[in-house]
């Protein structure tokens, strides 16, 4: 019942907002990054294991940025994201800033981009089994990701987008918001 809900609404969503284009008669090729822009994205799934020895873990991230810089055909963004991981021995908490490279084909609506990320995890144990001690490994560490990814813009402000690489996430799929 869930997924045919999900997917009746994915499409409603399509139909109108490429409706509601088509009836403006726009069909400029501007990218839906570029300077001066501001997005708000908000994704999940299967998260970095970090130090759960290859067990599974949910990732969830959001990450804010802003078209800063004109770099080539591309825009450079600068933000933050802050996320998380959780499996059954523990939970990470990340919070970093991220550098990345956006262009968008000249396609409307695609945006494609890759970048990095730096900041701070803190890493709540809730397991004793893994440590030298017998007590709950709770550490602050440095985190460092890469990653890559598309967005697919419906609208002028809103969208579908997916990222892979070493950042919070393996490969998350969510939404994406453009504020200004």
């Amino acid at each position: 019942m869930t997924k045919a809900f999900i997917a009746a609404f994915v499409l409603i969503c399509f139909f109108f907002s490429f409706r509601a284009e088509a009836q403006n008669g726009e069909h400029n090729m501007e990218a839906p990054m570029t300077l001066g822009s501001t997005t708000l994205n908000l994704g999940a799934g299967p998260g970095i294991y970090y130090n759960y020895f290859n067990r599974f873990s949910v990732g969830i991230k959001t990450a804010l940025e802003f078209g800063l810089w004109r770099a080539g055909p591309g825009v450079i963004t600068l933000g933050g994201e802050l996320g998380g991981t959780n499996a059954e021995i523990g939970v990470n908490l990340i919070l970093a800033g991220r550098l990345a490279w956006h262009y968008g084909w000249h396609v409307r609506g695609l945006d494609t981009y890759g970048g990095i990320s730096l900041g701070v995890r803190w890493h709540f144990d809730d397991s004793k089994v893994y440590s030298l001690d017998g007590q709950n490994d709770n550490k602050i560490y440095p985190a460092a990701g890469g990653f890559v990814g598309a967005s697919y813009f419906l609208n002028r402000h809103f969208g579908f987008n997916v990222e892979a690489g070493y950042d919070i996430s393996i490969i998350q799929v969510g939404i994406i918001f453009k504020l200004r």
